[in-house]
């Protein structure tokens, strides 16, 4: 985790928070990520749109709910083919004590 020296400036309660690294971000999502001129010490910094973050944060989950529906049909699909194979076997297996 990242320690900021200034945080008792800030007099934050919070002392350990989840984030992202605006670098690691421009590398996925290069339109979330905004770079601002400075006068002062720093010649520029980058900021983050978290919209952008929230909105492709939903889009994958919505992707995700939707990957796992389909394979829920799939795996009833599967027990349901299994289940009427398994009565045939039965069905066959009674069939030849019958016959002997």
């Amino acid at each position: 985790m990242y320690n900021a020296e200034y945080r008792s400036t800030f007099q934050t309660r919070d002392l350990h928070r989840l984030g992202f690294l605006t670098t690691e971000v421009a590398q996925h999502f290069p339109k979330s990520v905004s770079r601002c001129a400075t006068g002062g010490p720093l010649s520029s910094f980058q900021t983050l749109d978290m919209g952008q973050i929230k909105y492709a944060h939903l889009g994958a989950t919505k992707a995700l709910l939707e990957a796992v529906r389909e394979l829920e049909e799939q795996v009833e699909e599967l027990e349901r083919a299994k289940s009427s194979i398994l009565a045939t076997a039965a069905a066959s297996a009674t069939q030849r004590k019958a016959l002997l």
